[in-house]
């Protein structure tokens, strides 16, 4: 069993899941799982490396150790688009690729572009944000926030007991959203991550 192998395998069972289960969530076959567990395959492209790292909770990294960059750079996927104003699907798709600070690529990070004038104008449509996937952040911090499961939006969350309030810098036209925590629940909304760095092409 090959290193990956071993790496796929052991979050796969840590999580409780059949080899099925997890062919399902990333979209391959069964047996597809079973040969990159045994090391009958030693590879696999960005995308399927992406979804399998979102389906066993781990870094993509850790399934592609050698997608390095050059001296201290890493490159991480470019993931569909996010709607900064009124939230869209987000598309699943990757885009292209980027690079980042090694020390800046722990835990499964990526990159997504900016739609949208409502952030403006810290962040301007066509930005690219740097994203860490995790499930909470501190009060004031912009991050992706998903809304009714597959609508995507990035604000400036803020906190309170009752809920949370998504704001926009450009809130002239786009006024503050309240979400209370049965909304929170019901809905659901559910942070996906913090953004961490803003990529702006000149």
């Amino acid at each position: 069993m090959s290193k990956i192998g071993q790496v796929i395998k052991g979050k796969r069972l840590e999580l409780g899941l059949t080899t099925k289960e997890v062919a399902k969530r990333v979209g391959v076959s069964d047996a597809t799982i079973s040969r990159w567990e045994n090391g009958e395959i030693n590879s696999m492209r960005l995308p399927l490396a992406w979804k399998l790292s979102q389906a066993l909770h781990c870094s993509i990294f850790e399934l592609i150790p050698d997608y390095n960059g050059i001296e201290s750079r890493v490159k991480i996927p470019i993931v569909g688009r996010v709607v900064c104003g009124m939230p869209m699907f987000a598309e699943q798709n990757i885009e292209g690729e980027i690079y980042i600070d090694e020390k800046q690529a722990w835990g499964t990070v990526f990159g997504l572009k900016i739609v949208g004038k409502s952030m403006e104008p810290k962040l301007e449509e066509g930005d690219c944000i740097i994203v860490r996937m995790q499930e909470d952040v501190d009060d004031g911090d912009i991050a992706v926030v998903m809304i009714n499961g597959d609508e995507a939006t990035c604000k400036q969350v803020h906190k309170t007991k009752q809920g949370i309030m998504l704001t926009a810098f450009n809130q002239d036209v786009y006024p503050p959203t309240f979400y209370s925590n049965e909304d929170i629940r019901n809905l659901p909304v559910r942070i996906v991550g913090k953004v961490i760095e803003l990529r702006r092409s000149i």
